[in-house]
């Protein structure tokens, strides 16, 4: 785990070198891992609140035009996508159970 951990008023904080955010950055952009899962390796916790896009943001990898851009490209697929057989018999099946618990 990276950075140098101190305590002030029972609040935990970490303090992350340039070098290290880049290679968290650096690891992120190449391992196609989720940044909650990047995040995790390097701190040991949990949530990231962001922060690795935000340093994506500093550093010039990434704009917050193509944030928008990216964000609403994969929200468009992921509307646009045709439900799996397995996901309309659930949403079927669903709807029934809902029927027989309001009629």
């Amino acid at each position: 785990m990276l950075g140098l951990k101190g305590e002030t008023k029972s609040q935990e904080f970490l303090k992350i070198s340039e070098a290290e955010k880049r290679q968290i950055v650096e690891d992120y952009l190449q391992s196609g891992l989720t940044k909650q899962a990047i995040w995790e390796k390097y701190t040991g916790r949990k949530e990231e609140h962001g922060q690795i896009l935000r340093w994506m943001r500093e550093y010039g990898y990434l704009s917050k035009d193509e944030q928008k851009r990216i964000t609403f490209v994969s929200l468009n697929s992921r509307m646009n996508k045709q439900p799996s057989k397995q996901e309309l018999v659930s949403d079927f099946e669903y709807l029934q159970l809902k029927r027989r618990i309001w009629h």
